[in-house]
């Protein structure tokens, strides 16, 4: 009688557990690549958002005001206090330094909105800060809000924020920073430079 051999009991669970390794390891290494594709992604979105303002603040984009309305500052707010999942590109029509939502819907006259940009596949911006001359990376206690605003002919940013209560005012800080964090924990910063320059890292 011929008899074919097959499994044994011990290979097969030997293979079985080889292959749950497998799937296992490439599981593992897909999300976490595919969390940092996301957070990346949206830092980048918000340097493109800050260039963007740059841009209107260096331009001639007119505010909307008026025939020759040429002179306002324009730039980038967030507040992860008060809403963690979005940041806003405004006009500062009221030369404060700061963003005044006013009312009605962005782009109108009524508010300072021009473009409220809601972050993606669960990231979040985790806090913003200030950075003062000297640090390297954000002072204790952190901003509630920060405010990067561009004021033509000056390329030069200026990066003013709120402390955590939101009412104290600091000015004219030379880096800004804004830390984004993924939905595992993965944390990328975009640091904004006074002369201008904008840096994912």
């Amino acid at each position: 009688m011929d008899y074919k051999r097959g499994f044994s009991l011990i290979e097969l669970l030997v293979s079985i557990a080889i292959i749950t390794f497998l799937m296992g390891t490439v599981l593992f290494s897909y999300r976490d690549s595919n969390d940092r594709l996301v957070v990346n992604s949206a830092a980048q979105e918000l340097a493109i958002a800050i260039r963007q303002a740059q841009s209107y603040g260096l331009s001639v984009k007119e505010s909307g005001i008026g025939t020759g309305a040429f002179s306002y500052a324009y730039g980038i707010y967030a507040s992860p206090i008060l809403d963690n999942t979005s940041y806003y590109i405004f006009i500062d029509r009221n030369a404060n330094g700061l963003y005044d939502a006013g009312s009605g819907t962005c782009g109108e006259v009524t508010t300072e909105c021009i473009e409220k940009i809601t972050f993606r596949n669960n990231v979040t911006m985790q806090q913003v800060c200030a950075v003062p001359i000297g640090s390297s990376d954000c002072p204790n206690p952190f901003a509630g809000s920060l405010y990067v605003t561009f004021l033509r002919p000056n390329p030069d940013a200026n990066i003013d924020f709120l402390d955590l209560t939101n009412s104290i005012v600091m000015n004219n800080f030379p880096t800004g920073k804004f830390k984004l964090i993924s939905p595992n924990g993965l944390v990328v910063s975009v640091r904004v430079e006074s002369a201008g320059q904008v840096y994912v890292n």
